[in-house]
């Protein structure tokens, strides 16, 4: 879908494309760029089982679906006795995959959840000490052609300047960690007051065996700095072979 709208933005089909933050590559490609951060929603993963109130009532044994790695290695870094199912489809399907039984619990965004209605089917919230978020989740962006000067100026009222910040710090931090959708990693940051900005973030082996976490705070006018100091930190601690699925 993103590749598909850019070649959109690029042939002048459309003005600008709207995407949910976390499917947006951290590394764009030249000649794009996100113009607008729209205010973020809930930024967390939400679990959703028929059996079990919390990730912690699940029996040993039972299973989760999920096709994140992120929420897989977390998993099984936080209940390696638990057996982890691919699991893929719209909130809709996998909420009916769970239900029929194929599963007996998953994980879904809140915020997703939350705009089609269905927040009502989570069961728990996981905070970042279990269930760090992935970079931008929650958060819808507007994306154009760099050179696009009109359409950026127009678009700016809309633009949420604290989501936009933390965002991407985020951003900046997951492009220095050279991390990506197939990649188990996360970040979340947020405003500590007026002028401050927190940054918290992880890189995870595939088997939840290792997790490098690094925080730092920062000046909010320093986003990007932040950043890329936060993520550089967990790169220098990372082995060669650290995503590898044999590692």
């Amino acid at each position: 879908f993103i590749k598909e709208l850019e070649i959109a933005l690029e042939r002048g089909d459309i003005d600008i494309a709207m995407h949910s933050v976390k499917d947006v590559p951290s590394i764009m490609p030249e000649g794009f760029e996100l113009a607008v951060i729209l205010e973020r929603d809930e930024p967390w993963d939400c679990f959703l089982s028929p059996i079990a109130k919390t990730i912690d009532d699940l029996p040993t044994g039972a299973t989760i679906g999920t096709s994140s790695p992120r929420r897989d290695a977390l998993t099984r870094a936080y209940r390696p006795d638990l057996e982890i199912v691919t699991f893929r489809g719209n909130a809709d399907t996998r909420i009916q995959k769970m239900e029929n039984g194929e599963v007996d619990a998953t994980y879904l965004a809140l915020a997703g959840l939350t705009r089609i209605g269905m927040q009502d089917k989570a069961t728990q919230i996981l905070g970042p000490d279990i269930m760090l978020p992935a970079g931008g989740q929650g958060a819808l962006c507007i994306e154009i052609l760099s050179n696009n000067d009109e359409m950026r100026n127009l678009l700016q009222p809309l633009n949420h300047e604290q989501s936009y910040r933390c965002v991407m710090a985020e951003r900046h931090c997951l492009a220095e960690m050279d991390g990506d959708c197939h990649t188990p990693i996360a970040a979340y940051a947020e405003y500590i007051g007026e002028t401050q900005i927190r940054l918290r973030a992880l890189a995870s082996r595939v088997d939840g065996s290792e997790i490098i976490r690094h925080e730092m705070r920062a000046s909010a006018d320093s986003y990007i700095a932040l950043g890329k100091e936060v993520g550089h930190a967990i790169k220098d601690q990372m082995s060669d072979d650290f995503f590898d699925i044999a590692a």
